[in-house]
């Protein structure tokens, strides 16, 4: 039996516990050598250049979409100046108050876009802008215009009295106003007993006969782009391009949707542009569609 190794090794010992170091306070923690290991206060290991690179590229893609996200908010943001009732002072528009359209019933008759309005037509009547001076003549929604106050529009009002007599006419809704760029708006609402005997009048002779105001209108009026004509209405105007003997330029539209036909006549100093003239037909429109 070799005994030389256990020996020389058990001789050893005694070496390694002459140069032993003091033993440790109790409670102390030792930790083992491990190859390559950072002493205990080296502070924490630096991160890797690619790990650092990953991190600083990730950082500016956040940054970028953030920035990128504000601005594709902001530019999708409506412009003021496409918003009726705003009130813009860039185009002399018109500060309208809040707008909401009642329910339309449907008629059992018809080819499916006839309609009767069930309800008090007075609730779809344009509401005079913010600031405006009521034409206290006119009854607005506490009452209904006389007929013969809408005639007196026309320089000839017999062949329409007539026309409105055989057609039936229920009653007129109407209001008038003048706001603080000099301008005068008419808003009259014809309501018949269906869509199609107003359909038939606004053929005959609702949207042919002109006002005094625009008799020498030569210009047909054409809606702005972006006007919103609403289902089953139709549109004509004329624009006077000659004032009258008080030097205002007259503008109407004729409107037809349903049993109603609106008339918005409007009287405007020169200089005041045809925007709030277009405010008002496009927001009259609305309402009645």
């Amino acid at each position: 039996m070799d005994t030389a190794e256990p020996l020389a090794a058990s001789a050893a010992v005694p070496e390694a516990v002459a140069g032993a170091a003091p033993e440790p306070v109790a409670g102390a923690t030792v930790a083992a050598e491990v190859p390559g290991a950072l002493p205990a206060d080296a502070g924490p290991a630096p991160r890797p250049r690619r790990l650092r690179g990953i991190l600083r590229w990730t950082s500016a893609f956040l940054v970028f979409a953030a920035v990128a996200g504000g601005a594709t908010v902001l530019t999708t943001l409506p412009d003021r100046r496409t918003l009726p009732g705003l009130g813009t002072e860039s185009d002399g528009r018109h500060d309208y108050p809040a707008l909401s359209v009642p329910p339309i019933v449907r008629s059992e008759f018809g080819d499916g876009t006839a309609t009767r309005r069930l309800y008090d037509i007075r609730l779809v009547l344009l509401p005079r802008p913010k600031g405006a001076l009521p034409d206290t003549t006119f009854p607005g929604r506490d009452g209904w215009l006389a007929t013969e106050k809408y005639l007196s529009l026309y320089a000839d009002p017999a062949p329409i009295a007539g026309v409105l007599r055989d057609h039936g006419l229920r009653h007129i809704a109407a209001d008038a106003w003048r706001t603080s760029d000099g301008m005068r708006t008419e808003v009259y609402l014809l309501h018949f007993d269906s869509h199609e005997i107003a359909s038939m009048y606004y053929r005959n002779k609702g949207s042919e006969a002109l006002p005094v105001a625009v008799e020498k209108g030569e210009a047909s009026y054409k809606p702005p782009e972006g006007f919103r004509k609403p289902t089953f209405t139709t549109l004509r105007g004329r624009l006077s391009e000659v004032p009258d003997a008080e030097g205002l330029f007259g503008r109407v539209a004729v409107i037809q949707s349903g049993d109603v036909v609106a008339v918005v006549l409007t009287r405007s100093p020169a200089g005041v542009s045809r925007v709030p003239f277009d405010q008002a037909v496009d927001l009259q429109a609305q309402l009645l569609g």
